[in-house]
């Protein structure tokens, strides 16, 4: 889903995408 946001490799996205998607959401829900 953020996958645009940060050069990452995609093995290490798919591992990284629970825990980055998880902080991801509240952080743009944070946003005004």
């Amino acid at each position: 889903m953020f996958a645009g946001r940060r050069p990452v490799s995609t093995t290490h996205n798919a591992a990284t995408e629970t825990g980055t998607t998880a902080r991801s959401i509240p952080e743009l829900t944070r946003w005004p």
